[in-house]
């Protein structure tokens, strides 16, 4: 099973254990750096998108490891039912389909629009894409793939921080719909990573 002594090995690094030929690759990430430009563009967006009339809906905050570039979009709810809309009707077709086709199962439901929540996923599609983008040197070349994915382990308590500033940024923010929500994507999972007024 482990042939090379490399492949067991594990080192502590910042409170947790690594395998150890990754450790000079979580060593490369400059985390306060990253906070700090987290930071500067969620100071730009929110400067930029003030200059909008329309009440905000949604904030998405979405660092790209790949790219080593985060970008904050807004959206409002118009533009979000849109989308919505177009959702629920690919859901529809796909589900008649599958009808047609003699191929339902019994979880298959015909989609309803109360279980479609707002864009998460697309944020390219908002109103407001990209307001602010900003990269980042913090983060290593390739750094998901030389720490085998494990790179989101020292990143995710960054963003946490960085959405907490975000959150105590709002009141900066004239126009926000009752139910906003500011969020960040780019990772395994949004949980933890989601503010909801």
């Amino acid at each position: 099973m482990f042939n090379n002594p490399k492949d067991w090995m594990m080192q502590l690094f910042n409170g947790r254990l690594y395998p150890e030929d990754i450790i000079p690759y979580l060593e490369q990430f400059d985390k306060v750096s990253y906070a700090n430009e987290l930071k500067q563009v969620i100071d730009l967006a929110f400067h930029e998108i003030e200059k909008q009339t329309t009440e905000l809906y949604t904030c998405c905050i979405a660092t790209n490891i790949y790219n080593r570039e985060t970008s904050i979009s807004f959206d409002d709810v118009v533009t979000n039912e849109k989308y919505r809309q177009q959702l629920l009707g690919v859901l529809e077709k796909r589900y008649h389909q599958k009808a047609a086709q003699g191929k339902l199962t019994k979880r298959d439901k015909l989609p309803d629009s109360n279980n479609i929540s707002r864009n998460y996923d697309e944020p390219d599609k908002y109103a407001f894409p990209k307001v602010a983008s900003i990269q980042h040197p913090s983060i290593p070349k390739n750094f998901e793939f030389y720490t085998q994915r494990k790179c989101w382990y020292e990143i995710f308590p960054v963003q946490q921080e960085a959405l907490l500033y975000a959150v105590s940024q709002l009141p900066n923010l004239s126009r926000l719909h009752k139910e906003f929500e500011i969020f960040f994507i780019g990772m395994e999972s949004k949980e933890g990573f989601v503010y909801k007024r």
